[in-house]
C-alpha cells in the first residue's frame, strides 16, 4: 500500500508529497506461521492432485472434465511456489525447509504424474498438457529470477520441461524449437557446473545428428560426476539406433569406432578441414574416452558404479515413469532426481508438517544393531581375499593413428584434436595410469609437430603466461570459452587451468548467483554459430605451445630445450 511517510509529513518540497511504500518486516513468528500455512497449503493441494489423478484415471478423455487435472495441479504449483518464496525470504533455518521436506522433486513428480496420466490421450489431450507446461514453465522462470540459491536445479527443470513441451508437440518445426530451448537451459547450467555427466546425457537425448549423440554420451561418462547410465544410449548409438549422420565423414568415424573399417574414414578425412575445425575437439573427446576404455558398453574404467537413477531417460518419448532416490541437493550434483516419490513428511497437530525452525537436516534411518550371534559369526569367518589387479587390454589403434593424421596434416583445421590429446596428455603427466599403455602413441610425429610451431609464436611469453592464452579482444575470448565448453568437466580436464571458471554449486553449498555480464556471456555463447567458432586458431596455437611446455617440464615422454627452441623426446 502507497502510505505518506510521516518522517517528511512536516517538510516542503517534492519529497514531502511523493507517495512512498511503507515495508513492515513481519518478525520470526509471523514468517514461521506463514511457513506453516504455506506448507500446509502444500499439503493439502497434493491430496488433492492424488485424489483427481485416481479419479481420472482409466476413464474416457473428455476435454470439458479433464481440465480439472490442470487446475489442481496449477493450484499445487502455485502453493509450492509460495513456499518456495516464504522460506527464501525467512531465516536461515527456513531457508533450508525446501531441501528437507523435497519440495521440488515432489513438485516434479505432480508435473511428471499429470503428464503420464495425459499421454495416452494425445494428440485429443494436447491442448492440456501444453497448458500444463506453460503453468510450471511460469512457475520455474518465476523462481529462477527470484531465488539465486536455487538457480541451478531451477535451470535444469527448464530444461526439462522443454523437453517435455518438445515430446508432445506433433509438428516438427515446433519441436525443434522447444529442443533448441532446452539445449540452451541445459548449456546454462553445463556453464554453471560442468561435471554434471546427467547434463551431458540430456543433451545427447537432444542432439540431433548421431556424432553430437556420441559426443555427449562419451563425456556423460567421462565427466567428472559421471553417469552410467550413459552406456546404455552410447550402446544404441554405436549399433545404429540414434539419428541419422549429417555427413558421411561423420558416418565413417561412428563405424570405426563401433568396431568397424577404418579404412573409409581415413579417406574421407583428407580435405575435411571444416569438419576438423568444428568438431575436432569432440572427434578428440571420443578417441580418448575409446583409448581409455570408457567406451565399452560392459567396462567400467572411468565411471562410478554408485550413481543416482536415470530421471530423464525418455524424454524424447515423455516417459518420465523413472524414479531415484538422492536428494535434489545430493553429493552427484546435478545428478540429483526430481522425479522422486518420497512421501510427505509427517504432518502436525495442525495439520501443517513441524517446520524445523533450526534449518537441520532430517536425520537418517539407522539399521538396527546385530545380535551377539551374527557379531560371533562374523569376527570368526576370515575376510576374503582381495580381488586381483585389474589389467587393461591393450589400447586400440584407432586413437593413435586418427592423432598421427592429424599431426602429420598439421593443418590449422587440426588445431583443437591436437590440443584436447595435450590435456590430455597433461593429466596424466600430473596422475600417471600405470594401466595405460602409451607406447603406440607418435611420439616422434607429435615432438616434430610442436616443434615447427615454435617459430610462429612468442615461445617466451606463452611460456612464461601463468595461464593459458584465451585472447586478446573479447570476441576471440568469448569464442574460445565456447569451445572450452567441450571440454570443460572432464576427469582428464580436471587439472587444466581453464582462464574461465564459473561460480561452483551444486556439489554442496550452491553457489553465488553469477554477475550480470556473465550472464549476458552466456547467451553470447549461445548465440554464436559454428562457423565461427573456427576463427581461433592464432590462440589455439599459442595453447598448444603452452601445454606442451608444462608437459615438457614432468619430462616423461619428451622435454623442451630452451637453447635450440624445440620439443626433444626422451
Amino acid at each position: 500500500m502507497l502510505l505518506k511517510n510521516p518522517a517528511l509529513a512536516g517538510g516542503h518540497g517534492r519529497d514531502a508529497y511523493t507517495p512512498q511504500l511503507e515495508y513492515r518486516r513481519d518478525t520470526a513468528e509471523q514468517a514461521e506461521a506463514g511457513v506453516r500455512q504455506a506448507y500446509a497449503d502444500v499439503l493439502l493441494h497434493e491430496a488433492r492432485c492424488a485424489e483427481t489423478d485416481a479419479s481420472f484415471r482409466g476413464t474416457a478423455f473428455d476435454a470439458a472434465v479433464w481440465w480439472d487435472v490442470v487446475a489442481a495441479h496449477s493450484a499445487l504449483f502455485e502453493a509450492c511456489d509460495d513456499f518456495l518464496f516464504r522460506c527464501a525470504l525467512g531465516a536461515p533455518g527456513l531457508r533450508a525447509l525446501p531441501g528437507k521436506y523435497r519440495l521440488r522433486p515432489r513438485l516434479w513428480r505432480a508435473v511428471s504424474g499429470a503428464l503420464d496420466l495425459l499421454r495416452p490421450h494425445l494428440p485429443a489431450a494436447y491442448d492440456l498438457a501444453v497448458s500444463l507446461v506453460y503453468r510450471a514453465y511460469a512457475v520455474l522462470a518465476r523462481q529462477a529470477e527470484f531465488l539465486p540459491d536455487t538457480l541451478d536445479s531451477t535451470l535444469e527443470s527448464l530444461g526439462d520441461l522443454a523437453a517435455c513441451r518438445a515430446a508432445i508437440e506433433p509438428a516438427t518445426a515446433d519441436r525443434l524449437v522447444w529442443n533448441a530451448v532446452a539445449a540452451g537451459w541445459y548449456t546454462r547450467c553445463a556453464l554453471r557446473n560442468p561435471g554434471a555427466g546427467r547434463i551431458y546425457h540430456n543433451l545427447g537425448l537432444l542432439a540431433p545428428d548421431a556424432l553430437g549423440q556420441l559426443f555427449y554420451y562419451a563425456k556423460a561418462i567421462q565427466a567428472r560426476q559421471p553417469y552410467a547410465r550413459a552406456h546404455t544410449a552410447l550402446a544404441a548409438v554405436l549399433a545404429g539406433a540414434g539419428p541419422p549422420s549429417v555427413s558421411k565423414f561423420h558416418a565413417a568415424f561412428l563405424h570405426a569406432v563401433a568396431g568397424g573399417p577404418s579404412d573409409d574414414f581415413f579417406r574421407l578425412a583428407a580435405g575435411r578441414d571444416a569438419s576438423w575445425a568444428e568438431d575436432g575437439v569432440r572427434l578428440a573427446v571420443v578417441s580418448v574416452g575409446l583409448l581409455c576404455g570408457a567406451l565399452d558398453v560392459d567396462a567400467d574404467v572411468l565411471v562410478d558404479a554408485d550413481t543416482s537413477a536415470d530421471v530423464s531417460a525418455g524424454l524424447a518419448g515423455l516417459d518420465l515413469d523413472a524414479d531415484a532416490d538422492a536428494d535434489e541437493s545430493g553429493s552427484d550434483g546435478l545428478d540429483g532426481p526430481r522425479l522422486s516419490p518420497s512421501p510427505a513428511p509427517a504432518a502436525g497437530p495442525d495439520g501443517a508438517a513441524a517446520a524445523d525452525v533450526d534449518g537441520a537436516e532430517a536425520s537418517a534411518e539407522l539399521e538396527p544393531p546385530p545380535d551377539a550371534a551374527c557379531l560371533a559369526r562374523s569376527e570368526s569367518v576370515e575376510p576374503p581375499p582381495l580381488p586381483p589387479r585389474p589389467v587393461r587390454p591393450p589400447p586400440p589403434a584407432l586413437p593413435f593413428d586418427i592423432l598421427a593424421l592429424a599431426l602429420s596434416t598439421g593443418a590449422q583445421a587440426h588445431y583443437g584434436y591436437i590440443f584436447a590429446w595435450l590435456i590430455f596428455l597433461h593429466h596424466l603427466a600430473i596422475h600417471p595410469d600405470p594401466l595405460l599403455d602409451l607406447t603406440s602413441l607418435p611420439w616422434a610425429s607429435l615432438v616434430r609437430f610442436l616443434s615447427g610451431l615454435t617459430c610462429l609464436a612468442d615461445t617466451d611469453a606463452v611460456f612464461d603466461a601463468p595461464e593459458p592464452p584465451s585472447g586478446t579482444s573479447h570476441a576471440i575470448s568469448l569464442l574460445m570459452r565456447a569451445r572450452d565448453l567441450d571440454l570443460r568437466g572432464l576427469r582428464w580436464s580436471a587439472d587444466f587451468p581453464f582462464p574461465y571458471t564459473p561460480a561452483p554449486s551444486y556439489a554442496g553449498a550452491p553457489g553465488p548467483l553469477p554477475p550480470a555480464d556473465e550472464t549476458d556471456e552466456a547467451d553470447e555463447i549461445l548465440a554464436l554459430d559454428s562457423v565461427h567458432k573456427t576463427e581461433c586458431h592464432a590462440v589455439l596455437l599459442e595453447r598448444i605451445l603452452w601445454t606442451a611446455h608444462r608437459i615438457a617440464q614432468s619430462r616423461l615422454w619428451f622435454t623442451y630445450d630452451s637453447f635450440q627452441q624445440k620439443f626433444v623426446l626422451l
